[in-house]
């Protein structure tokens, strides 16, 4: 790309992490940029960050909108968003990538669902597919399942790539019945799939395969092949409908699509983690009064394009009403009651190195005093309604069911792919937000879902849609506490479950003592109606794992 004088750049080092921000001072008429600090004094010349430029590689397929599914015959094949040119470009991508390149891979266009169809499906969902085109003579469409998706991030993220992939798509059966032209969903058709029976990628990507030592208890969705090494931001949930629409009197757009550029327009777009672009990006849709809500998968503390900030933070969400009130997007829920005060600080200025001995001993004070409320976080009243809407258990390999409460006890064994499996039933009538965490033995509380929440449908839905919530669950004694003689641990699986969709990002805690162990922050994400629960409820599973 071309460089104008006073842009802000970036270098990109070898190891992927980068110097900068610098300004460009000159642009000779050789293509040698010059590049000099904020402060105007000079740095270099530009040559490195040229080759690097040069050495970005850009593929988009696209096809015309005007006839939806219809392929005029003139157009250029090559440029179709086939099946076999976008798994080849994953492929190119996979041989030409180096560790620490960056991936944006963005999907605008239809989604469809399948049965489930194998032990790691979401029973609730079924099998998610981008649909795509077959390529063929007579213009057909062809599904890239999932799984065949998730096995091209795999083999990046394996590679070292950092990944960040945009699915402004809808998978939601709530539209099978519905003639929208502005639904971003296909209906499915189990024809076309029956027409390509060698895909031998679509149900055997086994989820539970991946290597990830520094954590003893995980939950991956089966799109999730290891989280850490990329994200995924989808446009609603699969009971929504995610819609096109014109915005300021421009072409239909898709909602997810025109927000988020919108989102890294207004801000810094590369000095933001997931989590922030995605509180922005939430923030303005309910400001446009949109009734679906996105979700973030995976890694949130990634920068949009793989620079992680070490200052990332987890935030709580404030919006301005239209009287000049603020208001915070978290409640009782996250520990927030009435009449609790809160301290203003300048943006940035909390941010601090580590101190002495006295603050190190405050700081751990502090961690375990919040790993303390989470865990105490209950609001179990006799004869809820709310907690009567839905059952919720754990169940073991052989078929025992665990309320919560209750210590469950269980042997590690490596040969599993899991030994226990989470199970939230709804009864109600109205849909249900499910939120995973663990609390483990070094004080850590994490996100084992690895996502922004689960949907339990209602059960008088009329889409085909399970009201039940399953996700298999690998505990494990972890590797430190194995090498100091331990035979056995104790974990907490906190489940939240709420009536309306919320984040509970500002509940999470690294291992004490770790240095990303941060004070949070809140940032001002804009106007509209606000998305907290008014009806919420959580539940600890205790569970111990001991060595066969």
């Amino acid at each position: 790309p071309a460089f104008n004088v006073g842009d802000k750049v970036y270098l990109l080092n070898s190891d992927g992490s980068r110097d900068g921000p610098y300004l460009i001072a000159s642009v000779p008429s050789t293509g040698n940029y010059t590049l000099c600090l904020e402060t105007g004094a000079s740095v270099r010349n530009g040559d490195e960050i040229k080759n690097k430029s040069n050495s970005t590689r850009i593929e988009m397929f696209t096809a015309p909108s005007s006839n939806g599914l219809e392929l005029p015959s003139q157009e250029d094949r090559t440029t179709w968003p086939t099946y076999e040119n976008v798994t080849n470009a994953f492929g190119r991508v996979i041989r030409m990538g180096r560790r620490g390149d960056c991936v944006y891979i963005h999907y605008s266009g239809h989604g469809t669902r399948g049965t489930p169809s194998s032990e790691f499906s979401n029973r609730s969902t079924g099998d998610l597919a981008l649909v795509l085109f077959s390529g063929g003579k007579d213009s057909g469409i062809r599904y890239l399942w999932g799984s065949r998706l998730a096995f091209s991030i795999k083999a990046m993220v394996d590679k070292g790539l950092v990944v960040t992939l945009v699915l402004d798509c809808c998978f939601s059966a709530t539209v099978y019945r519905r003639d929208d032209p502005n639904v971003r969903f296909h209906q499915f058709d189990p024809k076309i799939d029956s027409m390509y029976p060698l895909e031998s990628f679509r149900r055997e990507v086994d989820p539970g395969d991946s290597d990830q030592p520094d954590r003893d208890t995980s939950m991956l969705p089966n799109w999730l092949i290891n989280p850490d090494g990329y994200a995924i931001v989808v446009a609603c949930g699969p009971h929504e409908i995610a819609i096109e629409r014109r915005f300021n009197g421009g072409p239909k757009r898709g909602a997810l699509s025109y927000f988020l550029l919108k989102t890294l327009e207004n801000h810094d777009g590369p000095e933001l983690a997931h989590r922030d672009i995605y509180d922005q990006v939430c923030a303005l849709f309910r400001e446009n009064q949109l009734r679906h809500h996105p979700i973030l998968y995976g890694n949130k503390s990634q920068g949009f394009f793989g620079y992680a900030s070490p200052w990332s933070n987890s935030t709580i969400p404030i919006l301005a009403r239209g009287d000049g009130r603020l208001e915070l997007q978290a409640g009782l829920a996250h520990g927030i009651s009435d009449g609790d005060q809160f301290a203003l600080w300048p943006l940035g200025s909390v941010r601090r190195d580590a101190g002495s001995s006295c603050d190190r001993v405050c700081d751990i004070l502090e961690h375990l005093a919040r790993y303390n409320v989470v865990r105490e976080l209950t609001n179990n009243v006799e004869g809820d309604p709310f907690r009567e809407s839905f059952k919720a258990q754990i169940i073991n390999r052989t078929w025992k069911h665990f309320d919560p409460g209750i210590l469950i006890e269980t042997k590690q064994d490596e040969t599993l792919k899991f030994n226990l499996e989470l199970e939230v039933e709804n009864k109600g009538t109205n849909d249900l937000y499910v939120y995973v965490y663990n609390l483990g033995p070094y004080k850590q509380i994490q996100n084992i879902l690895r996502g922004t929440y689960e949907v339990v449908t209602a059960v008088n839905r009329s889409a085909p849609l399970k009201p039940v919530f399953r996700k298999k669950v690998k505990t494990t004694i972890p590797p430190g506490m194995l090498e100091k003689g331990y035979r056995h641990c104790e974990d907490i699986i906190k489940i939240f479950v709420t009536s309306q969709p919320t984040s509970f990002d500002i509940l999470e805690l690294s291992k004490i003592g770790s240095e990303s162990s941060k004070k949070k922050l809140t940032i001002r994400a804009g106007n509209g109606d606000t998305s907290c629960s008014s009806d919420w409820c959580a539940l600890n599973f205790y569970i111990r794992t001991s060595l066969q």
